[in-house]
Parts: structure tokens; sequence; C-alpha cells
């Protein structure tokens, strides 16, 4: 069912606190995991993993895309798997993409992920091309996935990347330093504890050493564990060279961002505050919260509107 109607919210989830819990935890048919993993080089001697789901009616110039899950995600997560298993069902050829030390890249990577990895999303646009060189490709990121998408998609304005044609960006957070800033603030500080815990358990199991007490949130992490790993001076230095808002204007190609007004996570404010290039088009809900986007009945099958509405534009001209 086309998803081409205005979002309108589960009747029961309303507000972003409601939408993006009963998106994470809405039940959803989970395929057979079928498709083929790759390992891939990237700078500091790390690995990252693609997931290629293929399916059997492809040909060689039909449409590819490239996911890239969130912070606390990999090729597991729910978004990447649904969009990945009906985007298959409509003969698009799918990778979803293992960022460092998240899913089959766990233990392959000393450099932890962040924000601003667009070198390893270069890497795997440049990898797709040379397995599907006639085959366009949309690259499609999810939360810290979409601001590496959209840097991206920048750095593509002046350089050849593969053979990227198009980017779309759900609930990325273009301000890392404001979004971390709201996070430890009222109710958003909920989702700071959840994923700080998340972060400092991934961290230890990948044999990552804690110097000192642990960090108690997301912007303690980057301070002493993600900036300085990466070459970045402290948390805000960090911030400010990877987050993708100041660069919207340089952005060529065209891209789609799609952000939520009560989204509890990315402040809907600081992503509605950057000037843009004409080619990135803001699309804004008044609910839907963070990559939750659960729908009422009638407007779309199982009220995954997130999921169709991406499946059109990636199966679309623009």
């Amino acid at each position: 069912m086309p998803a081409s109607n205005p979002f309108s919210p589960h009747p029961l989830f309303r507000g972003g606190h409601l939408q993006t819990l009963a998106g994470f935890y809405w039940p959803t048919r989970q395929p057979k995991y079928q498709a083929t993993p790759h390992l891939l080089d990237v700078p500091g001697g790390d690995k990252i993993a693609l997931h290629d789901d293929q399916p059997p009616n492809w040909q060689a110039t039909d449409r590819v895309a490239l996911l890239l899950h969130g912070l606390a995600g990999c090729h597991g997560s729910g978004y990447m798997w649904r969009l990945a298993d009906r985007l298959c069902a409509r003969g698009i050829r799918c990778f979803r993409m293992d960022m460092r030390g998240t899913g089959a890249s766990t233990g392959k990577a000393k450099l932890p992920g962040h924000a601003g990895r667009t070198e390893d999303a270069e890497i795997a646009i440049n990898w797709i091309a040379e397995q599907a060189p006639d085959a366009p490709l949309t690259m499609a990121g999810f939360s810290m996935g979409g601001n590496i998408a959209l840097g991206t998609a920048a750095n593509a304005s002046t350089k050849s990347i593969g053979n990227l044609q198009r980017c779309i960006a759900v609930c990325p957070p273009v301000d890392l330093s404001r979004c971390c800033s709201e996070l430890r603030k009222g109710t958003g500080n909920f989702y700071d504890k959840y994923l700080i815990r998340f972060l400092v358990k991934k961290w230890q199991q990948t044999g990552g050493q804690l110097n000192g007490a642990a960090p108690r949130s997301i912007y303690e992490f980057d301070d002493q564990i993600t900036a300085p790993l990466s070459g970045f001076r402290d948390a805000e230095d960090y911030y400010a060279n990877c987050s993708s808002g100041p660069r919207l204007t340089e952005i060529k190609l065209p891209a789609k961002l799609l952000a939520s007004k009560d989204d509890p996570v990315v402040a809907y404010s600081a992503t509605a505050a950057y000037k843009r290039s004409a080619s990135v088009e803001l699309i804004t809900t008044e609910s839907g919260g963070h990559l939750g986007f659960l729908s009422t009945c009638g407007k779309v099958q199982d009220r995954r509107w997130m999921d169709w509405q991406l499946c059109e534009w990636i199966d679309s001209d623009w």
C-alpha cells in the first residue's frame, strides 16, 4: 500500500515519547536472515560489514540501496531488516551496513564508529559500485546514520562517490552538540541513560578500556572515548567537525530529510534552523517521535508509515 498520504499517528500513541517507544516495540514479522555478509577494510586497520540482500529477479541496472543504522543499532535493528525486506520485495537490492564495532563488525574494529565516519560510508558505496557498476544507489540513514548520510552527500559535491545518486536521512542529529545538550535535560535524560548504558557495555565487551569512572552520559562517553580515539580534541571539537547541519547548503544531489516536531531525541528546532541547498527537501510531520511514525489504521499496512514512505521514495524518481 503506498504511503503518499500524510502521516497520521496511531490514536493510542500520540506524542513523541509514545511514538518512539511504540515504534520500537510494535510487533512485526521478522523474515529469516538470507543476506550475504561482506567484510570491508576501512582506515585504521578496522573492518565494517555489509549485508547484501539481493532479490532473485534483480538485474544489473536495477536500483540498489545502502542503509546506515543509528547509534545503538546494527543490521539487525527493526527498521533495518524491515526496510531491507520490503525493498527486496520490490526488486531493489539492499545493503545493510554494520558500522565499526557493531553487528558483524564486532571484534573487528579497534576504533569506535561515530557520527562523522563518512569515509566508511564512501568505502561501502565505492565497493557496491564495483559489484554493481550500472546500478544507481540511494543511501538512507537513520538517526546517527542519517547524519553520516548527509555528510557523505555533502562530500559528493566535490568528488565522485561510486554510483551515489540520492540521499535520505530520517531523524538525523544534524547538530550533535545541541542534541547531546537536550538529552541531558528533563525527559530526554531517559534516552541518554539508556544509550550510555548500551555504549559502555558494548565498549567493554569489545575490549575497550575505561580510564577512571564510567561515563554517565553520551557527552562524557564522546569526551572520554569517541573524541580522543578518533583524532578530535574533545567532545565539542568532535561535534563541531562532524555535525551535518552546517553542510546542508553544500549538498547538490537530491536529498530528503524526514523529521518529526515531537522527536524526543533530536531537537526539531535545531534541524529546522539550518539553511539548506535547493537539493535538500525537509519533510516535517507534527508527530512521529524518533524513528516511530506508527500510523492510524488504514493509512498503511502494519501501521509502519516510515517504512512504506521510504520504500516509495527509493522506488521512484524524484
